[in-house]
């Protein structure tokens, strides 16, 4: 499970996404044992930093369910995510 709230990009980001055609980028994320998400670096970017960086600050707002280890403990948990901005 998880809650995403949509990244505002900016017009220049937004002509930066019709130009690329299928802009995706793609999120290492670090998430507390509450589902916040505490770390998002980029992986792999769009080809523009107009479209990487709102999404990667809107990260942010996220939650995701959190794991469990074998004790049933919630636990931290890092993986990727690609956002595909526009295509």
């Amino acid at each position: 499970k998880c809650k995403l709230t949509r990244p505002k990009v900016p017009l220049v980001g937004q002509w930066d996404g019709v130009a690329l055609g299928r802009a995706a980028v793609t999120l290492h994320l670090t998430i507390d044992d509450s589902g916040h998400v505490i770390r998002a670096t980029i992986d792999r970017s769009s080809g523009s930093r107009d479209i990487d960086n709102p999404i990667r600050l809107e990260s942010y707002n996220w939650w995701f369910e959190p794991r469990r280890n074998t004790a049933g403990q919630l636990i931290d948990t890092d993986f990727p995510f690609t956002v595909v901005a526009f295509d």
